[in-house]
């Protein structure tokens, strides 16, 4: 495995790879690696020759009271988790690398994919990741980049941004990868203490309820929804808690194949996202 900093580096490797027809697979990610990033990594092994992990805390996605300063940094473990993947280059920029004036950058503008749910609680937060994304894309040319389910409002923008501005790198979905008790897992769960931890699986639990009235043929939104706020624990503060079609993230009224739940929430101060198809497992 190879690390790199600086993107002139990087790039002759790449161009060696591509020299060689090799594919490129890419998973971007924030470090505090966990087995939600590892399932990311093996998604892109099964689809591509080379695999890119990138390791950045960006901080054009997070707003002034956020925790950029307190996320999760631990880069000798991420680089050892990296390494035990099997992953071929890891790229570790400084903020200085990506955003030479960050006081005055290019910025990306996203669709409205990004002005409701987690773009209305978090203004600058689409902006931020496709700002990022886009310069790492270009930096890394992959042919397919790799992103998880739980965040899946962020895939939904991502592959949009992809296709609107011309970017010939393919978008997968990995699913989503939970605890032993199903809560999804994220980086920010480190913030939680075991019993937190047990609270939050109620999300899970209830997503579960809804999705298994649906297969049992309750099929108004307005009856799954009441159904998921009655099992979700009251301690968890609601973000948002919709049913959307899956394609084009509005509300739906009654549901389908094409049926999915979006939450986001709060247990004290540490933000919890889940999503849920109603069709499938």
């Amino acid at each position: 495995m190879r690390v790199f900093s600086d993107v002139s580096s990087l790039q002759q490797s790449i161009l060696q790879l591509k020299d060689n027809q090799k594919k490129i697979a890419f998973v971007p990610t924030m470090g505090a690696l966990h087995k939600g990033h590892l399932s990311l990594i093996k998604t892109a092994k099964l689809h591509a020759d080379t695999v890119i992990v990138s390791i950045f805390v960006n901080n054009t996605q997070f707003a002034p009271h956020e925790d950029f300063n307190s996320y999760p940094r631990n880069l000798d473990s991420d680089l050892q988790a990296c390494k035990d993947a099997e992953v071929d280059l890891v790229f570790t920029p400084e903020s200085s690398t990506i955003y030479p004036q960050l006081d005055d950058y290019t910025h990306i503008i996203p669709t409205r994919l990004a002005h409701s749910f987690c773009g209305k609680s978090r203004p600058q937060f689409f902006g931020g990741i496709l700002s990022v994304l886009v310069r790492l894309f270009n930096i890394v040319t992959p042919d397919i980049a790799v992103f998880g389910e739980k965040d899946y409002q962020q895939f939904r923008v991502i592959t949009q941004c992809c296709k609107d501005l011309f970017i010939p790198t393919t978008i997968i979905m990995s699913p989503l990868i939970r605890e032993q008790n199903g809560l999804a897992m994220s980086s920010r769960n480190q913030y939680l203490t075991s019993e937190q931890r047990e609270t939050a699986s109620s999300i899970f639990k209830a997503l579960q309820q809804a999705q298994l009235a649906f297969r049992q043929g309750e099929h108004l939104s307005s009856t799954l929804l009441a159904l998921i706020r009655t099992h979700i624990d009251p301690s968890i503060t609601h973000d948002y808690l919709h049913i959307v079609h899956s394609q084009t993230l509005k509300d739906v009224q009654h549901c389908d194949e094409n049926s999915r739940i979006l939450f986001a929430g709060f247990l004290d101060k540490v933000r919890l996202i889940d999503t849920m198809s109603l069709f499938s497992s």
